[in-house]
């Protein structure tokens, strides 16, 4: 009952192929696998460059070799004062994917100068690897920012009258955290010194606390002429150094001579009729630095010989009689102290 327990031909040959097929759906499934195997796309930086303090900065990517691409590129920006891109980042921006292209970041305006590193790197999805964050301190993620140039101009005060000059400076332009720092000095030449050569006749100085408008301290002209105002700017860590020049006529003044001096000298000389012989009171006040040798002399008026005098003890203000000699001719007197003169005095 068992000689014919052995399986036909036909159905060993049915077997047989339907080995082959499963084989060869084996195959046809590994060929799928390598199919969904994810790309690998690259990422090249290209910063913008810097200028000076104040400009906006971005970085670009050149994504490439992604299928499909989308999700999105991380531009990270680290500062002057990071430059191994060891702490958090200044400025992070994210900008979405959706072909093969360049993109670019945000922009960013800076407020220090110095070095400024970029980090890039694309997100991947699901049929594209992420790319590995770029290297900090590569020369094409790189920006340099440069100082700031600032704009420096000065106004000087009229010094009519009293002779008291002052030189405003207007500051401008100027960037950091908090504005520019730093200090103003005015230098005052003169008189008749429109050059600035040698030393100042006067300087003053004051800490800058952003752009605007600073004052010197004041300072009294003495000697009539022309006078001119130099203004220089220190410059600090983010703005560049600046200054005015001699020739500027808004920092140049001219002074004739103070009308109405702190302490004027008054002379006065009475009677103002008198006869030879005759006593004459001289009364003086105001004189600066008053010495034992001032004196005061009576004078015929266009005249520099006196004809009587006395000292004025060293003192600043007075009175002293003075007698008009017996040989004294007719005509028109003055009292003199120093430069100042008395009115005149007629002898008859």
């Amino acid at each position: 009952m068992f000689k014919n327990t052995s399986f036909p031909r036909s159905l060993l040959r049915s077997a047989a192929s339907v080995a082959v097929l499963a084989v060869t759906a084996l195959t046809a499934f590994q060929g799928s696998a390598s199919a969904t195997s994810l790309a690998t796309p690259t990422l090249t930086n290209q910063a913008s460059q810097g200028w000076w303090v104040g400009n906006p900065i971005f970085d670009s990517g050149n994504l490439s070799g992604a299928v499909n691409p989308t999700g999105f590129i991380t531009f990270k920006l680290f500062g002057p004062s990071d430059p191994t891109c060891g702490q958090a980042p200044i400025f992070t921006s994210r900008t979405a994917v959706s072909a093969n292209a360049y993109y670019a970041s945000a922009s960013f305006t800076t407020d220090t100068a110095g070095t400024y590193h970029w980090i890039s790197s694309y997100s991947g999805d699901d049929e594209n690897n992420a790319t590995v964050p770029s290297a900090c301190g590569l020369a094409s993620a790189t920006t340099m920012v440069a100082k700031r140039n600032v704009t420096l101009s000065g106004d000087a005060s009229d010094p009519s009258g009293t002779g008291v000059v002052t030189n405003t400076a207007t500051l401008g332009t100027g960037v950091g955290p908090t504005g520019p720092t730093g200090t103003i000095t005015w230098s005052l030449f003169g008189p008749n010194n429109m050059i600035c050569s040698g030393a100042p006749v006067f300087t003053a100085v004051s800490a800058v606390r952003g752009n605007g408008t600073y004052t010197s301290a004041p300072f009294t002209l003495t000697a009539p002429g022309k006078y001119g105002w130099k203004l220089s700017y220190t410059g600090d860590a983010n703005n560049n150094p600046q200054s005015t020049t001699c020739s500027d006529p808004a920092n140049q003044v001219t002074f004739a001579g103070a009308s109405n001096p702190i302490s004027p000298i008054t002379l006065t000389a009475g009677p103002t009729a008198v006869n030879p012989g005759d006593a004459l009171t001289v009364t003086w006040s105001g004189v600066p630095s008053p010495t034992s040798w001032d004196w005061i002399g009576l004078y015929p008026v266009g005249s520099y010989n006196p004809i009587a005098w006395r000292y004025t003890g060293g003192t600043a203000g007075g009175t002293t009689m003075m007698t008009v000699p017996a040989t004294a001719a007719p005509g028109n007197y003055e009292a003199r102290l120093r430069t100042t003169r008395s009115g005149p005095v007629t002898v008859s």
